[in-house]
């Protein structure tokens, strides 16, 4: 594999995210965009904006539509202030929701830009998904190199009660061990 390649798929979930959406935002002359990504059925989290202030909800509760919709009057999407909502789909299954404000000099979406849109999430889906993964292995190796560190000060004060008698050096060890390995899960 290519070093290009790998960097591709080694990027920040963020960062795939906020160009997908200046992307999207700059072709379609929208000022005002976020992604969603999902988090459970009908909850998403809001991992990406642009264009969006303090009325912009961090999650978004409703049940994605099939392709690039429209938002109704009261409907979540729209209330959040955002005109348009489409889902990125894999395999039946939304794992990411885009929402698009109004664009400018209040043109329609046409049927071309509804195109677009489908055709872009459909390319998206696979780095996004990627950008997921190695988030997720991202956290469980700094969970395992925290267990490791844990063990290996239990390891430490098991040898020294194995092989020294001597008690002061053994209540150091502990504490020390004990006062790192509080700090560790504080941290975590």
């Amino acid at each position: 594999m290519s070093a290009p390649l790998v960097y591709q798929y080694q990027r920040a979930l963020g960062e795939i995210l906020d160009a997908a959406l200046r992307i999207v935002m700059g072709e379609l002359q929208v000022a005002r965009g976020a992604l969603f990504v999902a988090e459970g059925e009908g909850l998403f989290r809001r991992r990406a904006g642009r264009g969006v202030g303090s009325d912009c909800p961090e999650r978004l509760e409703l049940l994605p539509p099939e392709g690039p919709k429209e938002t109704a009057a009261g409907d979540p999407a729209e209330r959040a202030g955002f005109a348009l909502v489409c889902p990125v789909r894999r395999a039946g299954r939304t794992v990411a929701l885009l929402g698009l404000g109004p664009r400018a000099e209040g043109r329609a979406f046409g049927r071309e830009e509804l195109g677009f849109l489908e055709s872009l999430t459909a390319c998206a889906v696979a780095p996004i998904e990627n950008g997921m993964i190695y988030e997720e292995l991202r956290r469980a190796n700094e969970s395992l190199a925290l267990k490791v560190f844990q063990l290996e000060g239990l390891f430490d004060i098991g040898r020294e009660l194995s092989t020294s008698l001597d008690q002061d050096e053994i209540v150091r060890l502990v504490m020390a061990t004990v006062c790192l390995l509080y700090t560790s899960d504080a941290a975590d």
